[in-house]
């Protein structure tokens, strides 16, 4: 643990917590009673960083995701989120927000390329707002993602709630 990496121990985290064997309980005590040992600080600081969606979380980019926006002190997502008929990566009901990770690859063929584009338009027609970033948008270009997230979660808090979701227009 003293030469483990942040995120190495945040995915060792979320991986306790995904498997239910991890007493954050218990875990606060051991940290109480090693204070001062080489690697308790690094625990420390990673286990008031982490974020329960970090472990709803099924894919690493989903993950790395999670933690930018943590860092960046952005509001947290839902993360995997059922929506039916379809799950949202991330999700934040507040702001009828929705982003999609596409990582490449991920659409192996035209029925996977059309069954994503018809879940964006169900999702806008419901009144989302969906977004979809890949990769390269979270590793190469993570600052430009995370301002663009930003606008974007900025323009949706400014929206005007409908007055009734029941028009028979």
């Amino acid at each position: 643990c003293a030469d483990a990496k942040p995120a190495e121990i945040g995915k060792a985290l979320s991986q306790g917590e995904r498997e239910r064997v991890l007493c954050w309980e218990t875990l606060d005590e051991i940290l109480a009673a090693a204070s001062g040992r080489k690697g308790v600080g690094r625990l420390r600081a990673e286990l008031d960083f982490w974020h329960p969606a970090f472990a709803d979380a099924e894919s690493e980019p989903e993950e790395d995701l999670l933690r930018l926006i943590r860092a960046r002190s952005l509001p947290m997502p839902e993360a995997n989120v059922f929506l039916d008929p379809y799950k949202a990566d991330f999700l934040w009901p507040k702001l009828k927000l929705v982003v999609e990770l596409d990582p490449y690859g991920t659409h192996k063929g035209r029925e996977s390329f059309h069954r994503d584009r018809r879940k964006s338009v169900e999702l806008e027609a419901r009144g989302y707002r969906v977004i979809r970033f890949t990769w390269e948008d979270v590793y190469k270009h993570p600052e430009r993602t995370l301002r663009e997230l930003d606008r974007i979660m900025r323009q949706q808090a400014a929206l005007p709630v409908p007055l009734s979701s029941n028009r028979s227009w």
